[in-house]
């Protein structure tokens, strides 16, 4: 993720990880490390990607949230970046970061239009 020695290298995962013992595994009991595996596997792919909200993401599950961006992607013509320089990955990360946080600021805050 970061460079070497940087303090965020592995932030993501160490939440994660703290986030599936509070919420998971320290409210269930295991017989077997098999069955815990097959449990926890069960859980992420049941709960956790489909349904848990993050905040990350706007309080929307990762699976609605990625389905969005694909369809607010697809819809601005945003698909294809140009080239595989950084530059060009850095122009198309933000455009299309900032064609998402409109499309979610019009989702959860839209105005009513006028009537005439």
């Amino acid at each position: 993720m970061g460079r070497v020695g940087s303090a965020l290298d592995s932030a993501a995962a160490e939440s994660f990880n703290s986030l599936i013992k509070v919420e998971y595994i320290r409210r269930h009991q295991f017989a077997t490390r098999t069955e815990a595996r097959l449990k926890i596997a069960t859980w992420i792919s049941g709960f956790y990607n489909p349904r848990r909200r993050h905040s990350a993401a706007a309080g929307l599950p990762p699976v609605e949230f990625e389905t969005d961006y694909r369809e607010m992607e697809q819809a601005l013509g945003l698909g294809d970046y140009e080239g595989r320089t950084y530059r060009g990955f850095h122009h198309h990360v933000t455009l299309v970061s900032a064609a998402h946080l409109f499309c979610l600021e019009q989702r959860l805050n839209p105005k009513e239009q006028d009537t005439p």
